[in-house]
């Protein structure tokens, strides 16, 4: 049949076999007949206009869902199989109803929610849910194995922002990181949550204090003031020193920077004369900021250990590097997103265990930390003046790092553990590296019920019966697809309808700063030159 199919391409044609079964091959051949040789049209001078010559073959099939599965978009897709086959006639569309049939073969006729939860028990990942009274899952709160692993082993200091635009739920993600000796970043966890309301929030800080063990809760904490998640991280982790974005602030003010209380004083004077024309402008830091002044304001904040992390900077760029990179598309489901974030993580192990490899062979204690302590010597051996005084005790205590006057002998002990190649220790390192352990099995336990069952006494071997029939027969409820909250469309006047970019919206500071269109003809921003009644119009 291929050979009938390529003869009939190069003639023009193409052939269609249909209702065609095993059972009408004749002495185990195909046979071709032919009814009807003639034609009421000329042969096809490009055959691309037949859907059968359009079709993929198994490699190409195959070579779509693998790149498919990797997040490469259509159009790329397409290129690639043109540059390996110069005379390919497939167009965009077939590649679409490949991508389409991959997706839903994969679904086996689950709903894309069941598929999710079937991929997190086949692969081992922490996960926890939570649904309405109508079903819809409201929260979704999911980690991967090694993310747990090093969460628990660097965790002295995490940050955690909201990022949006990732699902066509429209429901805000929120992501947690943590910092590696090496000062990369590693996701420790992500939650998809309908609101961010303090229940919202209250829910996935239990499930993240769940991750540490009491002895290694987070030192410090650092977001952006979003009081409400402020709110929920003094009930949940109180223990936690918690810091606030000196990026966002420093939009606002400029005596972050203040080493000590004095200092900070000083500025503060001297920021409320230059502004003494403002009083708007002061009783807005004055009610906003100052009350959380120890989370940002350098006197405080450097005697909490932020190993430099004052800003959320980290969380930020991963939401760029590790989650908006790999989603590409804000308008597919959350099974979407968590089977492109899979790759995120995955490739974050891959660095981690490489990086992890090659400093052990080299140093015991990693390059960033020591030339961060080499910058201190550098700052130390600079005379001394009001304007740039030597460095405070701060650095020690901020960084976890020994401050060198001179150039003295370093130990290892100098250094906090979070710095150290030896913690975790070899041992350590095998099994941070290694497979998580398999989960409990219900044998011990059903054991140890059965023996118990045979000493009771038959009325209460019934009652029991009848609870563990109770408890068998119990259905399990499988949450629904988030509700999408529907809006009654574009307000009068706009003109640009919600894309499928993830790309983030600028924020009000943002907006102010641009550089506003005017007329050019007479230099109003109210209006552009198609519209300007200055404009004779013939």
């Amino acid at each position: 049949m291929a050979a009938v199919q390529e003869f009939a391409i190069t003639q023009g044609y193409s052939v269609v076999k249909r209702r065609t079964t095993e059972n009408s091959k004749i002495d185990g051949q195909w046979h071709l007949k032919v009814k009807n040789a003639e034609h009421n049209h000329e042969p096809s001078f490009d055959m691309s206009g037949h859907p059968r010559v359009r079709r993929l073959n198994q490699n190409q099939q195959a070579a779509v869902r693998q790149m498919f599965v990797a997040g490469v978009p259509p159009q790329s897709t397409l290129t690639t199989l043109r540059q390996a086959d110069p005379d390919l006639s497939a167009i965009a569309r077939n590649i679409y109803n490949e991508r389409a049939t991959a997706r839903r073969e994969s679904l086996r006729g689950r709903t894309p929610i069941e598929a999710i939860l079937d991929e997190f028990r086949e692969v081992k990942y922490y996960y926890d849910h939570h649904s309405d009274t109508e079903n819809h899952i409201i929260q979704l709160f999911w980690a991967h194995p090694l993310s747990i692993r090093l969460a628990k082993t660097y965790s002295t200091v995490i940050q955690m922002d909201c990022t949006y635009k990732t699902n066509t739920f429209r429901m805000p993600m929120l992501h947690v990181v943590g910092m590696t000796p090496f000062n990369s970043t590693f996701t420790i966890c992500l939650i998809f949550l309908k609101e961010e309301k303090t229940i919202d929030y209250i829910w996935t800080l239990r499930r993240l204090h769940t991750i540490f063990v009491i002895t290694v809760l987070p030192c410090t904490i650092a977001t952006d003031q979003e009081l409400i998640l402020m709110n929920a991280l003094e009930q949940i982790f109180s223990t936690s020193a918690h810091l606030l974005c000196v990026w966002h602030i420093q939009k606002n003010a400029t005596i972050c920077r203040s080493e000590t209380s004095e200092i900070y004083a000083q500025r503060w004077g001297e920021f409320s004369a230059k502004y003494a024309t403002k009083p708007t402008v002061l009783e807005y830091i004055r009610t906003t900021w100052i009350p959380y002044k120890e989370r940002f304001i350098s006197a405080w904040a450097n005697q909490c250990l932020h190993f430099g992390d004052v800003n959320t900077s980290r969380v930020e760029g991963a939401h760029s590097a590790t989650v908006k990179s790999y989603l590409k598309l804000s308008t597919l489901d959350l099974r979407y997103d968590f089977q492109r974030l899979k790759l995120a993580l995955e490739n974050q192990r891959k660095e981690f265990e490489a990086k992890l490899s090659v400093e052990q062979v080299v140093e015991r204690v990693p390059s960033f930390a020591l030339n961060e302590v080499h910058k201190q010597l550098v700052i130390a051996k600079r005379p001394s003046t009001k304007a740039n005084p030597l460095c405070t005790s701060g650095f020690t205590t901020s960084m976890g790092l020994p401050w060198l006057a001179t150039n003295q002998i370093l130990h290892l002990e100098d250094f906090h553990s979070h710095w150290k190649l030896t913690n975790p220790t070899p041992a350590t390192i095998h099994i941070l590296l290694s497979e998580p352990p398999e989960p409990a099995t219900l044998e011990p336990l059903l054991a140890s019920i059965n023996a118990t069952y045979q000493q009771l006494a038959p009325h209460q071997q019934q009652a029991t019966l009848s609870q563990l029939s109770q408890l068998s027969n119990q259905t399990r409820e499988v949450p629904t697809n988030p509700a999408v909250a529907r809006t009654r469309g574009r307000p009068q006047g706009s003109s640009n309808r919600e894309g499928s970019s993830t790309r983030r919206n600028p924020s009000a500071f943002e907006r102010i700063g641009r550089i506003q269109r005017h007329c050019r003809e007479c230099g109003s921003t109210e209006h552009d030159r198609l519209r300007c009644p200055d404009v004779v119009r013939e």
